[in-house]
């Protein structure tokens, strides 16, 4: 829930509008576990008594209805490795706005949680007493129909689908590294699993769980005995030791400190106290050019998006570590805030160059003003593989089996993760005065107009992507701060416009959009 209701049925309803036609099926379940939880030997469910779940659709309320149901998980021993928690009285404040789903799968761990941790949730359950509460189509439609399975547009539908849509997007938001993620939505007599990734969210059938308790209890038993990677964790991204969260710590207070006095620009996320609560990780960066590997510490990033779809740029303040004398260092703290960077995540469309290749481009060109990029590589997992989303591939799957199930859904974009760093620069509002302000502006257009003149379109442009460079403030028109343009994760070369310009021209179709470049 949402602090504010009217605020909450506002919000949803924006997330739920910007993601349709972003759900793939109704996938059938056995469908759905072979290709998401798959077991390297035959598996054998155990037996679960059939009455196990009768009581809980008999509940009166909705708070009655979800601890009945979690209470028949905990007879039947589900997630005895984990810890089912009842979120509904933990606090956490998500982008100034607070949000938690009602139930959530956590790793065991001593104290008791008391607030709700994105960072460590495995799976998130959201309950609706009644079974007409369900966001999405019935399971009997056809496919050969032109119906999504958001086409239930009554208001409630939409708030709901856009809570779910919150939760999943939050969740990737606030762990560094995770590939895609799971929840289930309980309504009524029946149950959804879905399966999301920056791409789009597979959608199970209906289970009738008071039926076939059986069926989904399955889905908690193949979870559990699942890797980490298997359940969508990037595993080369691990917490920071106490002493390189110290060492974070210690350069952004000196950082602010130097700020305090003057001597460098304001960051608003660069206090200390802003990450005050959070986990911090040790992010792995990969050179494309010469492939060596070096590590950065992250602890929160610039701006956190519910949207779980497109590319879910995140932007941290970052530390490399690998260089750092951890007990001399942390003494010698004049030296620490030089060494604080830009850590950029992003997932781009797999066929689209990357951000680190346009940079490599721009340099080559000599474009002027181009944000300074020191490395930037596609993450891979433990076998050498690109990390790409899983999801995209069921929309575009037109084999006989696929199509006599999806309903009819965007054709998505399968897409790769990608890390980058770059030096550390400075947002506009940081401008010293307005004649400040319009060099830097100035100097951002210049290059976007090289740029252009050189055959690459930002298609990007705003107040996010145009920062200042130089660490000092300086006075004197000959000592103003210079302009970067950055964010060039969306560029397309102006060739390859014009060919998608004369194609939608043709065919009268304007393509798919996706949420993240609106």
């Amino acid at each position: 829930m949402l602090g504010n209701p009217l605020l909450s049925s506002i919000l949803w309803t924006i997330i739920s509008q910007l993601s349709h036609g972003y759900s793939v099926g109704p996938m059938p379940i056995r469908t759905l576990y072979d290709a998401f939880l798959p077991m390297p030997e035959p598996f054998e469910p155990r037996e679960v008594p059939l009455g196990a779940f009768n009581r809980v659709p008999q509940a009166r309320t909705e708070k009655e209805f979800q601890r009945r149901f979690l209470e028949a998980l905990k007879q039947l021993k589900v997630f005895e490795d984990f810890e089912i928690i009842d979120c509904s009285s933990l606090i956490d404040k998500f982008s100034g706005t607070l949000i938690r789903p009602d139930s959530a799968v956590y790793p065991k761990e001593k104290p008791q949680i008391i607030l709700l941790r994105w960072g460590k949730l495995e799976i998130f359950f959201e309950f609706k007493r009644l079974s007409s509460r369900d966001p999405h189509r019935s399971d009997d439609i056809d496919p050969e129909s032109n119906d999504m399975l958001e086409e239930v547009d009554n208001l409630d539908a939409i708030t709901i689908r856009g809570q779910i849509f919150s939760y999943l997007g939050a969740q990737l938001s606030r762990q560094p590294g995770r590939a895609y993620t799971f929840a289930v939505g309980v309504y009524g007599s029946h149950a959804r699993q879905y399966i999301c990734d920056r791409s789009g969210v597979i959608v199970s059938v209906l289970i009738p769980y008071t039926k076939t308790p059986q069926l989904l209890l399955e889905f908690f038993e193949r979870y559990e005995r699942m890797s980490e990677e298997q359940r969508g964790v990037d595993v080369t991204v691990s917490l920071a030791s106490p002493k390189e969260r110290d060492v974070f710590l210690a350069a952004l207070n000196q950082f602010k400190k130097l700020e305090r006095a003057g001597k460098v620009r304001s960051i608003p996320s660069a206090s200390p106290s802003y990450h005050k609560g959070h986990e911090a990780y040790k992010i792995p960066v990969v050179d494309s050019q010469s492939a060596e590997i070096k590590h950065f510490v992250i602890i929160r990033s610039f701006r956190e998006r519910l949207l779980p779809f497109g590319p879910g740029t995140q932007i941290y303040i970052a530390l490399g570590v690998d260089e750092l004398d951890m007990d001399k260092d942390i003494d010698d703290m004049k030296r620490l805030p030089d060494r604080l960077c830009l850590l950029k995540d992003i997932w781009r469309v797999e066929t689209a160059r990357s951000e680190t290749d346009v940079y490599g481009d721009l340099k080559t060109l000599k474009i002027a003003h181009v944000a300074p990029l020191m490395l930037g590589g596609d993450v891979k997992t433990l076998d050498g593989k690109l990390q790409m989303t899983p999801v995209a591939k069921w929309s575009k799957d037109n084999s006989e089996d696929v199509k006599a199930w999806r309903l009819h859904c965007l054709p998505l974009d399968n897409r790769v993760h990608h890390r980058l760093i770059l030096k550390l620069a400075y947002p506009l509002s940081s401008a010293s005065s307005a004649k400040e302000l319009v060099q830097v502006i100035r100097d951002a257009l210049y290059s976007l107009i090289q740029a252009h003149k050189k055959g690459i379109l930002h298609r990007n442009i705003s107040n996010e992507t145009i920062m200042i460079s130089g660490t000092k403030y300086t006075s004197g028109p000959e000592k103003l701060a210079r302009g970067l343009l950055s964010g060039w994760e969306n560029s397309r070369s102006t060739s390859s416009v014009q060919r998608s310009q004369l194609s939608i021209s043709v065919s009268g179709s304007r393509g798919s959009q996706v949420p993240g470049s609106i």
